[in-house]
């Protein structure tokens, strides 16, 4: 997919992120200090992203050289070499280590004027990535908590229950495999 769709995707899916967690807070539910950062420091997710959008212009990726193969093909050969950095330093990044990673790079093959000065481009395009696919871990485990919050809250109920019902545990299990999430009773 080339940058600029990709990069419109990627804003979506972290606006979309930020409305559920806002939800979740404004219903009373926990999160996470990373949903909490996230929330906290939004605007300057969406400031990045409305930046990357008027830098990411037609001409942008056409100047630069693309790989033929592989995961990134159609993209630019400096895209799939960020995102190597990225990987390999799980986001914690300095210049230093940028520097290095880039000289060790044009050891191998030699990056051109264009690719040396959209590195800084493609690595904020990279993080905006990076952070939708960690938004999305956020969101799936507090909602994976909440399940859990209510199942435990279900069992409990169960053992406060004076009622001639009983619990079921083989059609509950069942019912875990297939993810719903009622209580299924049995009459006695």
């Amino acid at each position: 997919v080339p940058l600029r769709p990709r990069l419109a995707d990627n804003a979506k899916v972290l606006q979309d992120i930020y409305i559920q967690l806002d939800n979740a807070v404004a219903n009373k539910r926990a999160i996470t200090p990373a949903a909490e950062w996230l929330l906290d420091n939004f605007y300057i997710v969406e400031n990045q992203i409305r930046e990357l959008s008027r830098g990411l212009t037609a001409g942008f990726e056409t100047a630069l050289p693309k790989l033929t193969d592989g995961e990134f093909a159609r993209l630019p050969r400096v895209f799939a070499l960020v995102w190597e950095l990225v990987e390999h330093t799980d986001s914690q990044l300095d210049l230093n280590t940028l520097v290095t990673f880039v000289k060790g790079y044009q050891r191998v093959e030699p990056l051109q004027i264009s690719e040396l000065w959209s590195l800084s481009l493609l690595l904020r395009v990279i993080l905006i990535e990076n952070l939708r696919r960690i938004g999305q871990q956020v969101v799936k485990a507090r909602l994976e908590r909440e399940r859990a919050n209510t199942l435990a809250d279900g069992l409990l109920d169960l053992q406060g229950t004076e009622s001639k019902e009983t619990f079921d545990v083989d059609v509950f299990l069942k019912g875990l495999e297939r993810e719903d999430l009622t209580i299924p009773f049995a009459a006695q």
